[in-house]
C-alpha cells in the first residue's frame, strides 16, 4: 500500500513538472514571438484605396512611420492615427507598412489597398492590441492601464487626511489621501459645491511656490503637470466631485509649498486653491 502511494505521488509530481515545463515553454515561445516582426508574422489589413482608415491606440501615440510617400497620415487625437492613400498614387493590391510607437509598445502593420475588388472586406477602423505588440521595457514607467488600476484601488481607500482643506466662493477643496507608488505620487482630491450654481472647471494647476511671496519679480513658481488624470473629461461640479492625479516623484524645500488650484470657466470666475507642506508628502502612505 505504501509503495502504491509512493508511486502515485511520484507520478503526480512528475506530471506537474511536465505541465510547468510545457507552460514555461509556451510563455517563452510567446515572448519570443512578440520580440520581432517578419514578413511571415506581420499582421495585415485591407484598407480602402479612396478613403481614410483610422488606427486607435489604447495609449497616446508618440511616433508614426509610414513606409510609402504616397500615403498621408496625421494624429487628429493623441490616441488616433488617420491614414489615407494619395489620389492616383497607389493601385489596387499595392501595400505599405505603418509603424506606431507609444511609451510601452511598438507595433507594425501591413496595409493592403483595395478598391472593393478584393473578397476581403475593407477595414476602416483598426484597434491596436498592445498584447500582440512588441513591448518597450522602461524602468519606472507605468502604462495608462496601470494608472487606472492604481486610481481604482485608491478609490476604495478610506479618507486618511483630515487637515488639508480650504474654502472660497461656496466651494470646499480638500485632499482625501496622498499615496506613494514607487517613483510616483498619487493624490486623491475632492471638491464640494455648496451653491446652486455649478462650478465649471476651466483650468487645474499644480505648482511649487514660495510660502511667503515678498515680490512678484523674486517669486519663482514651478509648474508641474500630472502624468495621469483619472477623470479627464467630466469637469463640472454640481454637488461633489473627486479625481485622482499621478505625478512623477518630486521634492521641494520647506520654505515652499505644493499648490493646487482650480479655476472656473469665466473671465471673473471663481477660483479655489490649497497649499500642501512638504511634511504632508513625506507622511504619505504606500498604496498597497
Amino acid at each position: 500500500m505504501k509503495k502504491l502511494l509512493l508511486i502515485t505521488a511520484t507520478y503526480v509530481f512528475i506530471c506537474n513538472l511536465i505541465a510547468q515545463n510545457d507552460n514555461l515553454k509556451f510563455q517563452n515561445t510567446e515572448q519570443i514571438k512578440n520580440s520581432y516582426v517578419t514578413d511571415s508574422t506581420i499582421v495585415s489589413f485591407v484598407i480602402p484605396l479612396k478613403s481614410s482608415a483610422h488606427l486607435i491606440s489604447p495609449e497616446p501615440i508618440n511616433y508614426v512611420d509610414i513606409s510609402s510617400p504616397d500615403v498621408e497620415g496625421d494624429l487628429p487625437d493623441k490616441k488616433i492615427c488617420r491614414i489615407k492613400p494619395l489620389p492616383g498614387k497607389l493601385k489596387e493590391g499595392e501595400s505599405f507598412t505603418i509603424t506606431i510607437v507609444t511609451n510601452s509598445f511598438i507595433t507594425v502593420y501591413k496595409m493592403i489597398c483595395s478598391d472593393k475588388t478584393f473578397a476581403t472586406p475593407e477595414t476602416y477602423v483598426i484597434t491596436i492590441n498592445p498584447v500582440t505588440a512588441i513591448p518597450i521595457r522602461q524602468e519606472n514607467y507605468l502604462r495608462e492601464d496601470d494608472y487606472r488600476r492604481l486610481a481604482i484601488h485608491a478609490l476604495g481607500k478610506k479618507k486618511a487626511i483630515n487637515n488639508l482643506s480650504s474654502s472660497a466662493y461656496a466651494l470646499d477643496l480638500w485632499v482625501n489621501n496622498i499615496f506613494i507608488v514607487g517613483d510616483f505620487i498619487l493624490m486623491d482630491i475632492g471638491i464640494k459645491n455648496k451653491s446652486h450654481l455649478q462650478f465649471d472647471i476651466d483650468e487645474e494647476r499644480f505648482k511649487i511656490k514660495d510660502k511667503k511671496i515678498i515680490s512678484a519679480t523674486v517669486s519663482q513658481d514651478i509648474e508641474l503637470q500630472p502624468m495621469f488624470t483619472f477623470y479627464d473629461e467630466k469637469k463640472i461640479v454640481r454637488k461633489t466631485w473627486r479625481n485622482f492625479y499621478v505625478f512623477r516623484k518630486f521634492t521641494y524645500p520647506t520654505d515652499k509649498v505644493f499648490n493646487i488650484e482650480f479655476t472656473e470657466k469665466q473671465i471673473s470666475g471663481r477660483k479655489i486653491s490649497l497649499d500642501i507642506d512638504y511634511n504632508q508628502i513625506l507622511q504619505a502612505d504606500v498604496l498597497q
